[in-house]
C-alpha cells in the first residue's frame, strides 16, 4: 500500500498514520514514516524535511528552489516496511511540479538516491509537460542479483497534485530498466485504484478494518519476492550476479557489530595518528554504515596544522580525503598485517575506501605504523599473527556478463614479518577492559570465520550453533546413561 505525505508535517493523524512520531514523541499509529528510515544515515533529529534540505544541498541544488515538497513512499505497519522504492515530488515556489528524487533501497542493505530534474535527463528528446514528468537517467546502483549495475532507467510519471499541488491523483507511474544496447529489460508500474483514503476522514472503527485489510498486504511483500526470486534462479535459470560493493555515490548498508566495534577503534587510531604527526595534516575522515554518521566528514587535524576554514584557500597544509564506501573496509582492515597495507591495497582496488593523496597518507604512516607490543602481553599477539590471512580481491563490474575480481597487489615482505597489528596494540593502552574484549572478540571471530567457514560470519554462527546444540545433546545423553546406571 502506497502513502503519500506533504514533507514538512508532522503528527498522528486518527491513529492510523503518523509522522516524525520518535522525534515529537507522538502516539503509535498503525502505519508510521519516520527520517531514519528515508536519505542518509543519521541526523534523524532533522526529520524528513532537514534531511531533504541536506541532501538538495549536497547535490548542489538550492533548497529554495523547491519549497514544497510530496513523499510518495511505503510506510511502515506496526514497524515493519519492505520499501524497494520511494519518490520525493519537488515543486516550485509556483505549485508545479519541477524534480524527482527516486530514493532505491535493495536488499542487501543499500539505499541510493538519483536527483532528477527537467534539465538532467540522459536523452534530451525526453521532454516534460506540465502535468508529466520524464526523465532518462544512468543506473549506479545494484538492485537485484539477476541484474547488473549497468544500463539505464526511464522514469514517466505524473503530477500526482496537478493542478498547482490542489488535485488528490491518480498516481500514473513507470520505471523501465533498459540494458547497456538500449533494450527494455523490466517494466514497473506504480498506479492506484479507486479512491484514495483520506485517514483524518475515518472513525475509530474504520481505522481498525482498514489496518486489518492492509496487514497482509504489508507483511507478504517480501515473502512473495523471495518466492519469486527462487522461481527465477533455479525453475527459469536466470544468471545470479555477485553483489559488489557500493559506489561512492551511493549509501551503504548499517555496519554489523563487529564492524561497528572494529570502526571505533580505528577512529580513534586515526586521530592519535594525525595528533602525533609533525607534518601540516587535516585529514577529512567520511565514516560508512556507522550510526549517527551519515556522510558527513569528521575533521582531524594535527597539532601544527593551520585552522583551515571551509572557505580559505590551503596553502602549506596536507589535506588527505579519506572516504570509507562501505562497512565490509573495516573487516577487511584488521585482516592485514599492517593499517598502511590495507590502505595501499584497498585504495588500488578502489571498493572500499577512497584516498585523495595516498603518497602524504603513506609518508605520515610509515614513520608511526609500528607494531609494539603493550606490557608482558604475547599471546593474543601471537595468536593474532598466526591466524591472519591477506583477504581475498573483491568484485568489480565489468563489460559483458557477470563480475571480475580486482587485481590485489602482493602483500609486503616487511608486512608478512610483523608480529602485532597496530590496531592490535593500540587497543591495550586506549581503551579499558571492555573496549579490548569487544575488539579482540570481533577480530577473533572475523579470523577465525576465513579459516572455517569461508569468511562468512552468518555461516561462522550457523556453526556455533550446531556446536553447542552437539554440545548440549552430548551432555544431556550422559547425564541420561548416568542416571540410568545409578538406576
Amino acid at each position: 500500500m502506497w502513502t503519500g505525505i506533504p514533507i514538512g508535517f508532522r503528527g498522528n493523524v486518527n491513529g492510523i498514520l503518523s509522522s516524525e512520531r520518535k522525534i515529537e514523541t507522538l502516539r503509535p499509529a498503525w502505519f508510521a514514516l519516520d527520517a531514519c528510515d528515508y536519505m542518509a544515515r543519521g541526523n534523524d533529529e532533522l526529520g524528513l524535511d532537514g534531511k531533504l534540505h541536506q541532501y538538495l544541498i549536497s547535490q548542489n541544488a538550492d533548497p529554495a528552489d523547491y519549497p514544497y515538497a510530496f513523499l510518495l513512499t511505503v510506510a511502515k505497519f506496526c514497524g515493519y516496511a519492505f520499501n524497494p522504492v520511494s519518490f520525493w515530488y519537488l515543486y516550485s515556489s509556483g505549485k508545479e511540479l519541477a524534480a524527482v528524487i527516486a530514493e532505491v533501497n535493495n536488499t542487501f542493505g543499500g539505499r541510493h538516491l538519483y536527483f532528477l530534474t527537467k534539465e538532467n535527463s540522459l536523452s534530451p528528446s525526453t521532454t516534460s509537460t506540465e502535468t508529466t514528468f520524464r526523465n532518462r537517467f544512468q543506473k549506479d546502483f545494484f538492485v537485484s542479483p539477476f541484474s547488473k549495475r549497468t544500463g539505464d532507467y526511464s522514469l514517466v510519471t505524473n503530477d500526482p497534485l496537478y493542478p498547482r499541488m490542489t488535485g488528490t491523483g491518480p498516481i500514473k507511474l513507470a520505471l523501465t530498466l533498459s540494458s547497456s544496447e538500449g533494450k527494455p529489460k523490466l517494466v514497473a508500474r506504480v498506479y492506484s485504484e479507486g479512491t484514495p483514503v483520506d485517514p483524518a476522514s475515518l472513525n475509530w472503527w474504520q481505522v481498525q478494518k482498514f489496518a486489518v485489510s492492509k496487514a497482509w498486504d504489508t507483511w507478504a511483500t517480501e515473502p512473495r519476492t523471495v518466492c519469486q526470486a527462487v522461481l527465477l534462479m533455479f525453475k527459469k535459470g536466470l544468471h545470479n550476479f555477485t553483489v559488489p560493493e557500493p559506489l561512492k555515490v551511493s549509501i551503504s548498508r548499517k555496519a554489523l557489530s563487529h564492524e561497528f566495534v572494529i570502526e571505533a577503534v580505528f577512529r580513534k587510531w586515526l586521530k592519535n595518528m594525525v595528533r602525533k604527526s609533525d607534518r601540516k595534516v587535516v585529514f577529512l575522515y567520511t565514516a560508512a554504515g556507522v550510526p549517527g554518521s551519515g556522510r558527513e566528514r569528521e575533521r582531524m587535524a594535527s597539532p601544527s596544522a593551520k585552522a583551515v576554514g571551509d572557505e580559505e584557500e590551503i596553502w602549506d597544509t596536507d589535506v588527505i580525503e579519506l572516504d570509507v564506501l562501505t562497512p565490509v573496509f573495516y573487516a577487511r582492515l584488521v585482516r592485514y598485517y599492517t593499517p598502511l597495507s590495507a590502505f595501499e591495497q584497498e585504495a588500488a582496488q578502489g571498493q572500499t575506501i577512497k584516498v585523495s593523496d595516498i603518497a602524504s597518507l603513506r609518508s605520515i604512516l610509515q614513520k608511526s605504523d609500528g607494531n609494539e607490543i603493550v606490557g608482558n602481553e604475547w599471546a593474543w599477539p601471537l595468536l593474532a599473527a598466526r591466524m591472519r590471512r591477506q583477504p581475498k580481491s573483491l568484485v568489480v563490474a565489468k563489460e559483458g556478463r557477470g563480475y571480475a575480481e580486482a587485481a590485489m597487489p602482493a602483500p609486503r615482505m616487511e608486512d608478512l614479518e610483523t608480529c602485532d597489528n597496530a590496531l592490535d596494540a593500540f587497543v591495550k593502552p586506549h581503551f579499558g577492559d571492555v573496549g579490548q574484549r569487544k575488539y579482540r572478540r570481533a577480530v577473533l571471530k572475523l579470523l577465525v570465520s576465513d579459516h572455517v567457514a569461508l569468511s562468512n560470519m552468518d555461516l561462522l554462527a550457523l556453526e556455533c550453533f550446531l556446536v553447542r546444540a552437539g554440545l548440549v545433546w552430548m551432555a544431556g545423553n550422559a547425564v541420561r546413561m548416568l542416571l540410568h546406571s545409578l538406576v
